[in-house]
């Protein structure tokens, strides 16, 4: 696996890192955002989320720990495409004045088609990942930790960039 490959494949891997502790540490305000998508009966929105959150982390430990990297990979494809589609159909419906529930790195946002994009462009990096993944590593221990600790430093360097644009956002409309 080159180096382009492993670092793309550990980006998405801590996106839905993030995005699934996001979920944890909030799963009612998840449970409300997937209930306002109306496409899950209530009575199945809490044990559906609870499986999903599960394939989030399941998949991503799998990348992360180097564990069937290639089926980790295609689990997360399957969910981004699972909720591209909810979100797709919303947009379809009319319902974009609801939170996306994507939590984590990549925030939560109104549906749009803005969305869509992001995803689709994710799935693009995905499926990059999938024709290039090997089983196993070519890199010693260290050197894996570092681009471990590379990619949470970026993801963490993104969220300061994205607050700092938000709050300078809303300074602007408060001088206003």
């Amino acid at each position: 696996m080159d180096y382009l490959t492993l670092i793309l494949c550990l980006v998405i891997t801590y996106i839905f890192i993030f995005s699934t502790a996001s979920k944890l540490l909030d799963f009612k305000g998840h449970k409300d955002s997937i209930r306002f998508y109306r496409l899950i009966p209530s009575i199945l929105i809490a044990p559906i989320l609870t499986i999903l959150i599960f394939l989030e982390a399941f998949a991503a430990l799998l990348i992360l720990f180097n564990l069937y990297r290639f089926l980790g990979v295609s689990i997360l494809a399957v969910l981004l495409s699972i909720y591209t589609i909810a979100i797709l159909i919303n947009l379809v419906r009319g319902n974009s004045d609801i939170n996306c529930g994507c939590g984590g790195v990549i925030g939560e946002h109104k549906l749009s088609f803005k969305l869509v994009f992001r995803n689709l462009i994710l799935l693009f990096v995905i499926m990059l990942v999938l024709l290039n993944v090997k089983s196993t590593l070519d890199i010693d221990l260290v050197e894996y930790v570092l681009l471990n600790f590379v990619v949470v430093a970026l993801c963490y360097l993104y969220l300061s960039l994205m607050e700092y644009l938000f709050v300078k956002t809303k300074i602007k409309e408060v001088i206003r």
